[in-house]
């Protein structure tokens, strides 16, 4: 069986404040940030949850 991805939008983040909040709770930055993008794409005809 495949696995479940959920997926949430988090609206009025300050990216900098919540960086600093994951540091002063013992958390370490590993790597540089960087862009994520998702592509979208329509099957034809349209499958309804495809």
């Amino acid at each position: 069986m495949a696995g479940i991805e959920y997926e949430a939008k988090a609206l009025d983040i300050d990216p900098a404040k919540t960086a600093r909040l994951i540091v002063e709770a013992g958390g370490v930055q590993q790597s540089e940030p960087r862009l994520m993008r998702r592509y979208l794409y329509d099957t034809v005809p349209a499958v309804p949850g495809r």
